[in-house]
């Protein structure tokens, strides 16, 4: 009996790793790409948090996706503050903008240095023509890097 391997695409990401700055991404943060601290390469995106509610950045534009497909999730997040909550977030959506369903990983809370964290394998829901990956950041600094989307044979 032989094991089956799953094959994972290239990153889907146009720039998970900010190493181009803020390029495909938007937000309404307070957030900076920095050199002072990376998970992967020399850049990362720090989101400080100031104000009552959680503070976001998200890919611009959406990724494309197709319904059935199965794809993997992966970020590295690192916090600073203990009060410093953070995860990613993912919204499928149809053609004409309807939300299909919303997938969370990666849930940081307190003083964490860098790690990796990602999805199951997951089946994008039928439909399904986007996804749009939300980098979250509550009640203090955070830090993401490495930000992947692979699509899983």
């Amino acid at each position: 009996m032989g094991i089956l391997a799953a094959r994972r695409s290239e990153n889907l990401m146009a720039n998970g790793s900010f190493e181009r700055g803020m390029i495909g991404w938007r937000g309404w943060v307070d957030a900076i790409v920095v050199t002072e601290t990376a998970f992967a390469g020399s850049r990362s995106i720090r989101i400080m948090d100031t104000g009552p509610q959680p503070h976001l950045l998200v890919t611009d534009p959406e990724l494309t996706v197709q319904g059935g497909a199965r794809y993997q999730f992966r970020a590295a997040i690192k916090t600073r503050l203990h009060t410093a909550v953070a995860w990613v977030e993912l919204k499928w959506r149809t053609r004409d903008r309807a939300l299909l369903r919303t997938d969370f990983f990666g849930h940081v809370m307190g003083v964490a240095d860098w790690a990796r964290y990602e999805t199951p394998v997951l089946v994008a829901p039928y439909g399904s023509v986007s996804v749009e990956v939300r980098l979250i950041a509550y009640g203090g600094t955070v830090f993401f890097d490495d930000v992947q989307c692979l699509q899983v044979e």
